[in-house]
């Protein structure tokens, strides 16, 4: 298995994205991604998705811990947000509260499922950062392979 990259603030972020992913957290993501891309405010995005304001605002503070710089921020959550948003949940939902792990088969509360995530399947975690960078470096290369050279043909 690989390391991940020491002090990596594209592995920060996606890592911290993937979790919310893996936990069903999609909307937050989502709503991430309308912050930093979109230029949404957490007013109206604590109303379109029924966050309280001051939730989105930490989420949002979580990000920028992470990548260090609004621009960095805006520039990872908008290439990443799309690949993670693909990931499905690794819970089976039991009830409104409980959810069993896909991955160990353990019940828990739905609200204990994202640490039970980082603190009992931390492999698992990275595997599908991994797989989002990956995805994301493909899909940049090919992009970069498509792109004519600007310096025309002759080079």
């Amino acid at each position: 298995m690989r390391s991940p990259p020491t002090r990596s603030r594209l592995y920060a972020v996606t890592t911290y994205l993937v979790i919310k992913a893996l936990a069903g957290k999609h909307t937050i993501v989502q709503a991430l991604y309308e912050y930093f891309v979109e230029d949404a405010s957490p007013a109206r995005l604590s109303h379109k998705y029924g966050f309280e304001k001051h939730q989105i605002r930490g989420y949002i503070q979580r990000i920028m811990e992470k990548a260090r710089d609004y621009y960095r921020a805006r520039t990872i959550v908008k290439h990443v947000a799309p690949y993670v948003l693909r990931l499905k949940p690794a819970f089976k939902r039991i009830n409104d509260a409980i959810v069993q792990c896909k991955i160990c088969g353990d019940q828990m509360a739905y609200i204990a499922f994202e640490d039970h995530l980082v603190r009992e399947h931390p492999s698992f975690v990275e595997e599908a950062v991994f797989s989002v960078i990956d995805c994301l470096q493909k899909d940049l290369s090919r992009r970069t392979l498509s792109q004519p050279d600007p310096r025309g043909s002759e080079a």
